[in-house]
């Protein structure tokens, strides 16, 4: 009996004395060979260590798998838990730590640039003109004009040019459609600066940026010039912080158009004015004559809602112009025909669109000179036949959406200004300025 106790004593001391070896930094594998901990794989028979997988109680305490109760404070595991192993958790660092990082340069890549606002160009005062868009003597006779103050409809002008060739000096002409804008009516005015195109400003890349809009937290470049991005930054983000940044009179580039009449480059960025701004809406009209095309095909009476160049403009130009993530910023509004003012032709229904072209009085609302309204066309535009004005620096005509004196003519902005008698929908030279709004909350 007494040899029998003895044997299971020393069998008792033997069990403590393994636990508390475990417990002091060893394992064993499943052939019971015991290890130091930190061995990766059993000395003896090559078998890798298990991992070790634990619990964390409400304190933080973490505990063992096999442990019903913590054994620092002495809650009961939850029948929930969530057990983890020490490869999970150090995966689970790791992916947070990389998130972190990807985090962090995100934020550094799309910061607006301060010196330019975002726009990637900033402006200095004109030195040809000192920052009037006016060159020469202020007595020079205003050449849209002809040193009138006044704007006459075409068959007013060939009055005026009757009564002078007889020199009578009897023919009523009526009153002029408007006082001329280039002048202000006084009939007398400058020439426009050459150097800045009349608007005073003379722009230049922002240095700071390279042209980009976006600059990194130190104020290191993140994107280049020419309408490229590097590859930390997208195009759409540049494009972006423009358009969030813009404010009524400021120029934005949004989706691309070809322009310069090269198909082997590739279309180039379109340029666009914001005429408009009602809370996350921006409301732009294209910079330059993008296209030529008629108001009509045929020779017919016509309104905006059944005229080709509504179709043109939401088909062919739009699916041209963006891609599927521009167009999504694109809402669909509702516009009506545009009324004339002087003839009160009848413009037709509302139709529901995302491009359009302005009306007369949207031309009168968002610009404050006929001059503010001239715009030139691009070299693509000019191939497709778009006309120019020889004695406005080659500026163009432009389509208005608004019926002529009558439904077979449209209204358009010419050389000497808004021409509300029109021309005929079916002609091959009026050039397209599209406008359409923009969603930036999009």
């Amino acid at each position: 009996m007494k040899k029998i106790l003895s044997m299971i004593l020393v069998f008792a001391m033997m069990l403590s004395l393994s636990v508390l070896s475990f417990a002091d930094g060893t394992w064993k594998c499943s052939n019971g060979h015991e290890n130091p901990d930190t061995n990766l794989f059993c000395g003896k028979c090559g078998e890798k260590k298990p991992e070790v997988v634990t619990w964390t109680c409400s304190n933080g305490h973490e505990n063992p798998a096999e442990n019903s109760f913590c054994t620092q404070c002495g809650e009961k595991k939850a029948a929930d838990a969530n057990t983890v192993s020490a490869s999970q958790k150090e995966s689970a660092y790791n992916e947070a730590a990389d998130q972190s990082d990807s985090h962090e340069q995100e934020q550094i890549k799309t910061l607006p640039c301060p010196d330019c606002a975002g726009e990637g160009r900033v402006s200095s005062s004109c030195t040809s003109c000192n920052g009037s868009g006016r060159t020469g003597s202020s007595n020079s006779t205003c050449s849209k004009c002809g040193g009138t103050g006044k704007v006459y409809s075409a068959q007013q002008r060939a009055l005026i040019s009757t009564d002078a060739a007889l020199g009578s000096g009897n023919i009523d002409v009526g009153a002029p459609k408007d006082l001329c804008m280039n002048c202000f009516g006084t009939g007398k005015a400058s020439d426009k600066c050459g150097s800045c195109k009349g608007t005073g400003k003379i722009y230049s890349i922002c240095s700071t940026c390279q042209g980009s809009g976006v600059v990194k937290s130190d104020g290191v470049k993140a994107a280049a010039t020419d309408n490229k991005t590097s590859d930390s930054v997208s195009p759409r983000q540049i494009g972006y912080n423009q358009l969030i940044n813009a404010e009524i009179g400021d120029y934005v580039t949004f989706g691309s158009y070809e322009q310069d009449n090269n198909l082997d480059n590739g279309k180039e960025d379109i340029e666009w004015l914001v005429l408009d701004k009602e809370g996350n809406r921006l409301l732009v009209i294209s910079k330059y004559a993008l296209d030529c095309q008629p108001y009509n095909l045929k020779k017919e009476g016509v309104t905006w809602e059944t005229c080709s160049l509504r179709g043109w403009l939401n088909e062919t130009f739009l699916y041209s112009a963006f891609n599927e993530e521009e167009q999504s910023l694109i809402p669909t509004v509702t516009v009506d025909g545009g009324r004339n003012p002087i003839y009160g032709t009848n413009p037709g229904n509302k139709t529901q669109v995302k491009v359009f072209i302005i009306s007369v009085s949207e031309a009168n609302k968002y610009f404050e000179s006929y001059e503010a309204m001239e715009c030139i066309p691009t070299a693509y535009a000019i191939a497709q036949g778009a006309s120019t004005s020889d004695t406005l620096d080659g500026v163009c005509y432009w389509w208005l959406r608004s019926p002529g004196s009558f439904t077979y003519l449209a209204t358009a902005f010419s050389a000497v200004g808004l021409y509300r008698e029109g021309y005929k929908v079916s002609s091959a030279y009026v050039g397209v300025r599209p406008a359409l709004w923009i969603d930036i909350a999009q």
